[in-house]
């Protein structure tokens, strides 16, 4: 009987060691494959964010409430908020006739060599002559302007923009500018869907003229937004 029991024990432990190395061997081979894993999932997810950040650029809109839905963050001079009609939203700026102007102080400096693309949505329903300046004012000026002779009547939002490239170094916070200076028969000019865009991540991949048709193409950006590359 003893011996009987012996055995019995013996097998019962062999068994019992059998297992545990069954066990072992399920918990290392666990081990190993998550690691495996892991390595093969950061593999793929850095060459899916490679990909991503070279089919696509974070563009930021440097102009707090640009589409204007509040009545806040710009200067108002000869011009105020109006429901008359807008673009986008329900709210636009109204310029007054002869000289009348917006700005806003930036909250982000602007840096020497970079390059910003400016657009805005200007209504009128009438004849207009003389010009819009829009300036980027500190310690140097930058700007462009946009001239009317005699301009047609229109009734509908039309979209001007262009370039300013920084070329001194910055040493204060700039303001950024619309400067009305207009005369004709119209008795409403609005602007709406103002954008301040640092480009310069892209500004040498691709001719100007390819720059501005896919700039003027985008859907107006708030504060920041992920696109598709030109």
């Amino acid at each position: 009987m003893h011996k009987n029991g012996f055995i019995a024990t013996s097998l019962i432990y062999s068994f019992f060691l059998i297992f545990l190395a069954i066990i072992a061997n399920i918990l290392f081979s666990y081990a190993h494959n998550r690691i495996l894993l892991n390595n093969i999932n950061e593999g793929i997810l850095d060459d899916l964010n490679e990909s991503i950040s070279n089919k696509y650029i974070v563009l930021e809109n440097h102009l707090k409430n640009g589409n204007m839905e509040t009545d806040d963050s710009w200067l108002l001079n000869n011009a105020a908020y109006s429901n008359f009609s807008s673009f986008s939203g329900n709210l636009s700026i109204q310029l007054n006739k002869g000289n009348s102007s917006i700005s806003q102080p930036l909250s982000k400096n602007i840096v020497k060599g970079h390059k910003y693309y400016i657009s805005f949505r200007l209504f009128r329903n009438g004849l207009i002559s003389g010009n819009n300046s829009v300036t980027l004012t500190g310690n140097t000026t930058y700007n462009f302007n946009i001239n009317y002779v005699n301009n047609g009547f229109f009734s509908n939002w039309v979209l001007y923009s262009g370039f300013i490239e920084i070329n001194q170094n910055v040493t204060q916070t700039y303001n950024f500018n619309i400067i009305n200076n207009t005369t004709g028969s119209y008795s409403n000019l609005h602007i709406d869907d103002i954008m301040l865009l640092d480009i310069t991540a892209i500004k040498d991949d691709y001719p100007e003229s390819t720059l501005k048709t896919y700039l003027d193409n985008l859907d107006f950006i708030i504060t920041q937004k992920s696109v598709p590359k030109p």
